[in-house]
């Protein structure tokens, strides 16, 4: 029961994340700490945020079930809750766009 419990937290910080980021892409803060008002492909550049983190939940799914099958359950969930919490760490920390992207990519994927 734990583990079920356990997973269906990672669900809720995939929708979380996924909801979070419509309301912080209009922060001006985010906008002008990011590089986005001063760039010439701003739009490129909020679609692979927005694009990058789903083609994570996809790839991540495939990983982690393999991982699953292999090593079970509670592995893959542990796994899954560390490449969470260090990327998104690094999502919060990050001042640059590129390193933003690269991340919310690995959020996406745990």
């Amino acid at each position: 029961m734990f583990i079920i419990v356990f997973i269906c937290f990672g669900s809720a910080a995939f929708g979380f994340s996924n909801a979070v980021i419509g309301s912080t892409l209009g922060q001006p803060s985010f906008i002008s700490t990011m590089g986005l008002d001063t760039a010439t492909n701003a739009n490129a550049l909020i679609s692979a945020v927005l694009a990058l983190y789903y083609a994570g939940g996809f790839f991540g799914s495939f990983c982690h079930g393999v991982l699953a099958d292999r090593y079970g359950r509670k592995a893959s969930a542990i796994v899954s809750a560390g490449i969470m919490i260090v990327a998104s760490a690094i999502c919060t920390g990050s001042n640059h766009i590129g390193v933003y992207i690269a991340f919310r990519f690995f959020c996406g994927w745990s």
